[in-house]
């Protein structure tokens, strides 16, 4: 394999061996357009690298150049990819999210199908597009997908670190996303727009039928239903994670 296998000592890594490629990273980059969930990737890979003790600066980037020369340097790169669909076909149910990957799919020159692990070849088509060596790209985060599974796109990430799922380091990295996506849609810069506009009274009736000016409703599944949530307590136990005592 182009990035063999490192194993680390420590409990952190028990069940997997971290490949080289972050093991001995200065920088690992994270390269995404604004609005495809550049935040959110960024914050997995600096959760994992974190959890693993890695030395790495874990840097975010909008600039598509920049990305492509940090690669090219040697440092890892993970990227948001956003699936190409015209506009009549948009949603987030499961038949618009196989429209969009299957556009995409087209676009880029790799295989149909909605997989998993069709991030792979999406990869690789990058790679030669952005005259980058192969395995230059650690994971291509679809955001068709992230519409699809919300923060449990976490999962797709224990392997690309090389770890079992019920490593320790996997199960600390999902116990702070899982906080931390709540409190990234109920709180903050990143607050849901539709939330926003119900905090400043916007919004007279909230109903599966009835929620304009909100752009979705309670019977959608991209509702962010921030009422459900007591936000302090949920920064609390944030604050009591593994990786937040770290």
């Amino acid at each position: 394999p182009l990035w063999p296998p490192l194993p680390l000592a420590g409990a952190a890594a028990a069940n997997g061996a971290v490949p080289e490629k972050f093991a001995r990273a200065r920088t690992i980059m994270q390269y995404g357009t604004p609005r495809s969930a550049t935040t959110a990737q960024w914050v997995i890979v600096s959760a994992y690298a974190c959890a693993l003790g890695l030395k790495a600066d874990v840097r975010k980037t909008h600039n598509l150049t920049t990305g492509i020369n940090m690669a090219r340097g040697g440092a890892p790169l993970f990227v948001t990819h956003i699936s190409d669909v015209p506009e009549d076909e948009a949603g987030t149910d499961l038949g618009a999210l196989q429209k969009r990957e299957r556009a995409t799919k087209r676009k880029y020159g790799v295989a149909d199908g909605f997989r998993p692990d069709a991030w792979r070849e999406t990869a690789l088509a990058l790679e030669r597009g952005w005259q980058l060596p192969e395995g230059a790209i650690a994971y291509v985060q679809e955001t068709s997908l992230v519409a699809l599974r919300d923060w449990r796109i976490v999962a797709d990430y224990a392997g690309v670190f090389g770890l079992a799922q019920g490593s320790i380091a996997a199960l600390e990295v999902v116990e702070y996303i899982r906080l931390w996506d709540v409190l990234r849609r109920c709180c903050g810069p990143q607050m849901s727009e539709d939330y926003r506009k119900r905090l400043y009274g916007l919004v007279a009736n909230v109903s599966v039928t009835a929620f304009e000016p909100m752009h979705r409703g309670p019977g959608s599944l991209a509702y962010d239903a921030c009422e459900m949530y007591d936000v302090g307590a949920v920064e609390r136990l944030l604050m009591k994670t593994a990786l937040a005592r770290r």
